[in-house]
């Protein structure tokens, strides 16, 4: 008797449209492998890391981290800029930039530089085939004039990452 109840129950909730919440689920990805070994001092952007071809549905949040690590051997200041964009392409640089760009230096006496930069974005509509890129590129302040392809540097192997994480609260 208690199990026809139960099926009962179950079946009455069921026509009015009553269900048990989905639980939130999480997903992440990361990218180990620098694209680049080096990084060219002449104002070109270029995409360190990638991840994609994501789907994501709108009221998803995505968290993006990422950090790495350049070295200067050219005994002069480099300024280090870089942002995150969520685009079409794993080597587009353009598209919608999800964090902001800033720039920093890397004097010689410094010599490593460790770049950390996070940020985060809600979709507010269904996307796919999306993928988030790191850009990164280095000047010399102040010295158009010696901006250069023959000036590098190093990006170091196996110091940084990208992190994405995306969280559907549904």
């Amino acid at each position: 008797m208690k199990l026809i109840v139960a099926a009962f129950l179950l079946v009455i909730l069921g026509v009015i449209g009553i269900s048990t919440p989905q639980a939130a689920t999480f997903q992440l990805f990361k990218d180990e492998h620098e694209d680049l070994e080096f990084l060219t001092v002449d104002r070109s952007h270029r995409v360190l890391y990638s991840i994609g071809p994501l789907d994501i549905r709108a009221g998803t949040i995505v968290d993006i981290k990422f950090q790495a690590e350049v070295t200067n051997d050219l005994r002069r200041i480099v300024g280090i800029g870089r942002y995150v964009v969520r685009t079409l392409s794993p080597v587009s640089t353009g598209g919608v930039r999800v964090i902001k760009a800033v720039m920093s230096n890397v004097t010689s006496s410094e010599h490593h530089k460790v770049l950390v930069h996070t940020g985060a974005e809600e979709i507010r509509e269904d996307m796919s085939g999306v993928y988030y890129n790191v850009v990164i590129y280095a000047i010399f302040p102040g010295y158009k004039h010696l901006q250069s392809p023959n000036k590098k540097l190093k990006v170091e192997e196996g110091y940084g990452e990208l992190i994405v994480e995306i969280r559907d609260p549904r």
